[in-house]
């Protein structure tokens, strides 16, 4: 997969950290941040397309 050495090893060690309960980096938490509202966003997207189906079918 031609992963560095060093990636690797950061990478474990985070991994290590965030088990014992030490908080992340800020790099890590707003990652986290973004994923979570982006989930959010497509629920409402997926929400707002049901819904406007439904009123376009009452239109008719």
């Amino acid at each position: 997969m031609n992963i560095g050495r060093t990636a690797i090893n950061r990478w474990i060690k985070q991994y290590r950290a965030e088990q014992q309960g030490k908080p992340l980096t800020a790099e890590l938490q707003r990652i986290r941040q973004l994923k979570q509202e982006s989930r959010q966003l497509r629920s409402d997207n997926d929400l707002l397309k049901i819904a406007s189906a439904f009123f376009a079918r009452e239109l008719k």
